[in-house]
C-alpha cells in the first residue's frame, strides 16, 4: 500500500505499474519452478521463503528539525548525523521532508540563516505501508525519481524512512 500526503492527511494511492496483472508479471520469474530464485547471502544457494518488505530495512530513528529552524541549522544537523534526509515537524506534527538536494542552493548563500526550513521544504510526499516488497518500493522510487520514501505503520503513523542507499546497503550485502 502506498499513500501520498494531502492537506496534512496520508491518502491511499495506487501507482499504475503496481497494478495486480503488472506485479505478477513481474514476479513471475521468481514462482517455484522458474530460473529465477531469490538468494540469501549468508547461504547463497538457499532460497529466500519470504520477500523482503521495507520493515527489513528502513531506518527507523528518525531526525527532525522544526519547520522554523534556519536552512544552516539544517544543514549542519545533516552534515552532523551523516545523513540525507530530514523530517520537518511543526508542533510534533509531520509537515515534510527536507533533502540534502535541497539545501544544496542555499549552502553558501549569505542570508540562509535568516531563511526557515519550512520556505523549502517538500511537502508532497510519497510513503508505503512497512508491509510493501522491497521490489514494488524500488520501482516507486525509481519510476517517480525519488530518493527516500517514508514509512508508516497500520495506524498511518511514520515508523521509519527508506532511502535508495538502505537499497545500495542490502543490494551489498545480497550480492558480495
Amino acid at each position: 500500500m502506498f499513500y501520498i500526503q494531502f492537506k496534512d492527511q496520508w491518502v491511499d494511492h495506487q501507482f499504475s505499474y503496481l497494478t495486480e496483472d503488472a506485479e505478477r508479471a513481474r514476479l513471475e520469474g521468481t514462482r517455484p519452478g522458474n530460473e529465477k530464485k531469490f538468494v540469501n547471502r549468508r547461504s547463497p544457494l538457499v532460497i529466500c521463503e519470504e520477500l523482503q518488505t521495507l520493515s527489513h530495512i528502513m531506518t527507523k530513528d528518525l531526525i527532525s528539525v522544526s519547520h522554523d529552524d534556519d536552512i544552516l541549522h539544517a544543514y549542519r544537523r545533516m552534515e552532523r548525523d551523516q545523513i540525507h534526509h530530514l523530517l520537518v515537524l511543526k508542533k510534533g506534527k509531520f509537515l515534510g521532508l527536507l533533502s540534502s538536494t535541497d539545501l544544496l542552493p542555499y549552502k553558501k548563500v549569505k542570508y540562509a540563516g535568516m531563511a526557515t526550513v519550512e520556505t523549502i521544504l517538500n511537502t508532497v510526499i510519497v510513503a508505503a505501508h512497512e508491509s510493501a516488497t522491497l521490489g514494488q518500493a524500488a520501482l516507486v522510487l525509481k519510476n517517480e525519481k525519488i530518493s527516500s520514501m517514508i514509512v508508516l505503520n497500520d495506524d498511518k503513523e511514520i515508523c521509519g524512512i527508506v532511502t535508495v542507499n538502505d537499497f545500495l546497503d542490502k543490494i551489498a550485502e545480497v550480492f558480495p
